[in-house]
């Protein structure tokens, strides 16, 4: 456990991860991660390109849903590929005047074992996914609620997880706070099958 906290205190380890993670992301439309400026990175010091634009923290985006699904399909793509992106935040997605979403901080991430990302979902209890195992369902502020206490009524199931279960159920966590303030309307789990 050690070692992985200083892998993720190292910069030049979290810039090869951003740089493996701008490569997962260039399959997903929509989807960007800054280049990497290597010359400049050292183990305290990570430098990338200027993303510039409003965040999703300053100001709501003009497609929710297609902002919502696209940054589904690059969490769900970069862990399918074997990384979990750990720090989705509304201030870590830039829109890009073109409407690309430029994800910040993809290098503060967890190598997992990708082919083992489908399994981990199709684990997660029912009395956890609530609405969202039905079908098109609101993820919004009452949502996250409702699932962040129902995750804590299974938190005791949560000892048996796998490394790769819980590197996902921490960025899923993360990452449904930040839908949750699009409040959009669709098929969730449809989505990343």
């Amino acid at each position: 456990m050690f070692d992985l906290v200083l892998e993720l205190l190292d910069f030049e380890v979290e810039a090869a991860r951003q740089s493996a993670a701008r490569r997962l992301l260039r399959a997903v439309p929509g989807a960007s991660v800054p280049a990497v400026r290597t010359e400049w990175c050292r183990s305290n010091v990570l430098v990338s390109e200027w993303m510039s634009g409003p965040t999703l923290a300053s100001s709501a985006p003009l497609d929710p849903a297609g902002t919502a699904r696209t940054l589904l399909l690059a969490h769900a793509a970069a862990a399918r590929g074997g990384l979990v992106l750990l720090e989705p935040r509304p201030w870590h997605v830039v829109v890009l005047q073109d409407g690309t979403l430029s994800l910040l901080g993809a290098g503060a991430a967890l190598p997992i074992d990708g082919a083992q990302v489908d399994a981990a979902l199709a684990r997660l209890p029912a009395s956890l996914l609530g609405e969202f195992a039905d079908g098109p369902a609101l993820l919004d502020a009452p949502a996250f609620a409702r699932r962040g206490d129902a995750a804590f009524a299974v938190l005791d199931a949560a000892r048996g997880l796998s490394f790769t279960e819980a590197a996902l159920a921490a960025s899923a966590g993360q990452l449904a706070a930040v839908l949750a303030r699009l409040e959009v309307r669709t098929d969730w789990l449809a989505l990343v099958a």
